[in-house]
């Protein structure tokens, strides 16, 4: 996931700088070309397809939240510095805390919130010297949090909470957010331009379907982690996917970061080191009284077994 996701952000940035400059329609691409993949995979056996669900209020939301995510988030990618992109990608954190506790009722640890806390105020010392703000940038930035915050904590609801397989359900919503992209990408660009376009351009194509292929891969780790993990979990492995990114920005986009920068990008990855470990204790402590308590059901199972043993002699 770490990997491809720099891959695609490098991608994504060679596509535009190509002369493709439709966000939209290149998440379009990549979302059918996730589709797919995993059309494949199932025809493969490698799932089983979910063909008798009934599609409810819940699943179509959490369609449309998948299907406007990734657009809105490319469309900031070529609004904004990768500066701004990488600021809006880490104010996911306090958003994502925020709508697991509304959405799911998951509660943060005092711990965590403090760790979070100090990797929030990281990412404002990492940002402030060097944001390039816009209205136009600001405005995506403003409609992508809250799609993302449902999307991401409303799938881990749809595979911890509903029991739904990662790869059934992907392949099952796929063609759903395709079509919100679809909609979205008549209202927002031209596609007559689109179509007219220079596809002819055999370097441009190869950029866009390269950058398909790794759109598939983060979204796939991306799910699982979400589907195994936590929302929150996926997002904090996206604050060191950003720190990558603004290195990614001053190497190949002329993206210069100041010191200040550097020292709070260090700040951000120190707190998401703690967080890790701080994550990984609190799961074990809560696995051990489960564990204990299967022990002592077992034990008054076998000790009832034995009383009825007694008793039927």
């Amino acid at each position: 996931n770490f990997l491809s996701a720099i891959a695609l952000i490098s991608c994504n940035k060679l596509v535009f700088t190509s002369g493709f400059s439709h966000p939209v329609a290149l998440s379009l691409i990549q979302y059918a070309v996730t589709w797919m993949c995993l059309e494949a995979l199932a025809r493969a056996e490698y799932f089983v397809p979910l063909k008798s669900v009934k599609l409810d209020r819940d699943l179509w939301i959490l369609a449309a939240a998948i299907g406007l995510a990734t657009p809105i988030s490319n469309l900031s990618l070529k609004l904004n510095s990768v500066g701004v992109y990488t600021i809006a990608k880490l104010l996911l954190t306090p958003a994502a805390v925020t709508g697991d506790y509304i959405l799911r009722g998951k509660r943060a640890s005092p711990t965590r919130i403090i760790i979070l806390s100090f990797l929030c105020f990281s990412i404002l010392l990492t940002g402030k010297a060097d944001l390039d703000v816009n209205f136009k940038g600001t405005l995506t930035v403003a409609c992508w949090l809250p799609v993302a915050v449902v999307y991401k904590v409303g799938w881990a609801a749809a595979v911890k909470d509903r029991g739904f397989e990662t790869l059934a359900l992907m392949h099952l919503l796929m063609p759903l957010a395709c079509i919100f992209v679809l909609a979205m990408m008549f209202v927002i660009e031209p596609v007559g331009d689109i179509i007219l376009g220079d596809w002819s351009n055999p370097n441009l194509l190869m950029l866009i379907m390269l950058s398909g292929f790794t759109a598939f891969l983060i979204n796939l780790s991306g799910f699982l982690v979400m589907g195994l993990l936590s929302p929150i979990t996926h997002i904090v492995l996206g604050q060191a996917k950003s720190a990558v990114m603004m290195l990614v920005g001053w190497l190949f986009f002329a993206y210069d970061p100041s010191t200040k920068s550097l020292i709070g990008a260090c700040l951000a990855m120190l707190s998401i080191v703690v967080y890790t470990w701080v994550n990984v204790k609190e799961q074990r402590g809560k696995s051990e009284p489960q564990k204990e308590e299967g022990l002592s059901c077992g034990r008054q199972s076998e000790l009832t077994g034995q009383i009825q043993k007694s008793t039927s002699k």
